[in-house]
């Protein structure tokens, strides 16, 4: 999926790339991870005075922000990478070790979440990844 986003001003309304407040699901089959970070790293290049995200309040701290979204997204993709490489192979286990926390209410989430993570691992050439059986492999 693109993402689109429209400059008002010093601002940038960008739907659903950014919020204020906790992060944004990136979730397969739909989320692809490349895409959002790299509209991420535009959105931080372009240097708005602020975001308006479709959810939550105006973004005044707009770079801090995306930076935070940014290393988000990283810090559990390593976490996704080193449970693989530790030994998980089903996305449940995966999930169980990247996470680290009770997921209840949210596992469903969180393991669509490690799915995006894995296919984006996988087209890198990181991980080897079967969605077909829900399993992952160092490459």
């Amino acid at each position: 999926p693109e993402h689109v986003a429209f400059a008002h001003g010093d601002a940038l309304a960008c739907g659903d790339l950014a919020v204020a407040e906790g992060s944004v699901a990136v979730a397969a089959p739909e989320g692809d991870l490349r895409a959002y970070l790299t509209s991420l790293r535009r959105v931080h290049v372009r240097n708005p005075g602020r975001l308006l995200p479709g959810h939550g309040p105006v973004i005044e701290a707009q770079r801090a922000t995306v930076e935070r979204l940014i290393a988000h997204r990283l810090d559990r993709e390593r976490r996704v990478l080193a449970a693989v490489e530790g030994g998980a192979r089903t996305v449940e286990t995966v999930c169980d070790r990247a996470y680290g926390k009770d997921l209840t209410g949210v596992r469903d989430l969180a393991e669509a979440t490690v799915r995006a993570h894995l296919e984006k691992l996988a087209v890198e050439g990181r991980v080897r990844y079967d969605p077909g059986r829900d399993e992952a492999r160092p490459a």
